[in-house]
């Protein structure tokens, strides 16, 4: 299953740029902790899980009504006690700068940095349905062993693909969807079909 192709737009350059700029800033303060991965994980999860899933509570963030001092104690009370204070602080200057928008751009970009950092090979996993912890990993240790290679793994979810996985890796797509194989499916048989009609056409002239 091939993903359409994204039109850019001037927000997608300036989010790519912006996100680059701070996700090396993150990952060069991360370096100097001796949790590199687990700060960078953190703010991952802060992103997916806290952001994403609340978009209200984004939305505050990024309002104008509130006012720095508020953005940061709302910060404070709901993640103060969760994440590593190299997080916190990290996403206080980005309201500081009114920079939190593009957290999703700084997220994707600090993690593509430590991939090629570590020489990790990533691959996009699509499911049908959410995939659980323990079947992420049994996928990342597969796939390692394959490869022969660290294996970071970004799953995505897709009711259309109905069942089975869909892994990209770079470009290539290695489709094992029950849509994917249905489509292989139709369209062995539209030719199979086209062969029959062909064979009975010229048997029609012979």
């Amino acid at each position: 299953m091939q993903e359409l192709p994204k039109v850019a737009t001037v927000f997608d350059s300036e989010e790519e740029h912006v996100g680059e700029v701070y996700a090396k800033a993150l990952l060069g303060v991360a370096r100097k902790a001796t949790n590199t991965d687990q700060v960078l994980e953190q703010f991952q999860s802060v992103v997916e899980e806290v952001l994403v899933k609340h978009p209200k509570l984004e939305a505050a963030l990024n309002s104008p009504k509130l006012s720095l001092e508020q953005k940061e104690a709302l910060l404070e009370k709901i993640l103060g006690a969760q994440v590593d204070p190299l997080v916190l602080k990290f996403l206080k200057v980005l309201c500081r700068r009114q920079r939190l928008n593009f957290v999703r751009g700084i997220q994707r970009s600090v993690t593509d940095l430590r991939d090629v950092e570590l020489g990790r090979l990533r691959v996009i996993v699509t499911s049908a349905l959410a995939l659980s912890d323990t079947e992420c990993d049994g996928i990342r240790i597969q796939l390692t062993t394959k490869l022969n290679r660290e294996v970071s793994l970004v799953t995505r979810v897709d009711p259309s693909i109905m069942g089975g996985l869909v892994l990209r890796i770079g470009d290539t797509v290695f489709d094992g969807s029950v849509a994917g194989k249905f489509e292989q499916l139709l369209r062995a048989t539209k030719q199979g079909s086209a062969r029959a009609l062909s064979k009975d056409s010229s048997s029609l002239v012979s």
